[in-house]
C-alpha cells in the first residue's frame, strides 16, 4: 500500500479496523477484512503481516479469526507452498445467520425469564423486549430468505 491511493487505502484498512473494534470485534480482524477487501486477490500471512504493518502472530490470530467466523477462506496458489486467504464469498449470510442464532436464544432465555418474573413492571418490560425479539428475528428470516433470492440473480 504505496503511494497516494496506498494512503487512502491504509485509512480505509484502519476504518474497517475502528469499526469492527466498537462493534466489539477484534481491530486486527477488521484490518486484514478491509485489507483482504481491497486486496482483491488471495494474499499470504506474510503478505497480511507486512502490508498492515503488525506482527505475523497478530496477522495469524485474526486471519484464524476470520477463518472461524466463515469471513475468509484458505486458498492455494499454483507453484506457491503458503496458504494464501481472501474474502468468503457468501460470508454475510452467514454472519448474519449468526447474529439471528443469539438474537434467537435471547429471545428464548427471556421468554423463560418472563414465567418467572416477580412483578406486573418486571412481566411488562419482559414482554416488551420478547415483542421486539420476535419481530426482529421474524425479519431477519425474510430478509436473508429476500436476499438470497437476489443474489442468486445477481452473482
Amino acid at each position: 500500500m504505496r503511494g497516494e491511493d496506498g494512503a487512502r487505502a491504509q485509512e480505509i484498512v484502519e476504518e474497517f479496523g475502528t469499526m469492527l473494534e466498537a462493534s466489539g470485534g477484534s481491530r486486527s480482524l477488521g484490518k486484514v477484512l478491509g485489507y483482504l477487501f481491497l486486496a482483491g486477490e488471495p494474499r499470504s500471512l506474510d503478505d497480511i503481516a507486512t502490508d498492515l504493518s503488525v506482527s505475523k502472530p497478530t496477522a495469524s490470530i485474526a486471519v484464524r479469526q476470520g477463518l472461524q467466523i466463515r469471513l475468509f477462506r484458505k486458498v492455494g496458489i499454483p507453484g506457491n507452498r503458503r496458504d494464501h486467504y481472501e474474502i468468503q464469498s457468501g460470508a454475510w449470510t452467514g454472519t448474519f445467520r449468526a447474529s439471528l442464532a443469539q438474537g434467537q436464544a435471547f429471545q428464548g432465555l427471556l421468554e423463560r425469564a418472563a414465567t418467572a418474573a416477580a412483578n406486573q413492571p418486571a412481566a411488562e418490560r419482559l414482554a416488551e423486549a420478547i415483542a421486539f425479539y420476535r419481530f426482529i428475528n421474524e425479519e431477519m428470516i425474510a430478509l436473508i430468505a429476500k436476499w438470497e433470492g437476489l443474489s442468486k440473480r445477481r452473482w
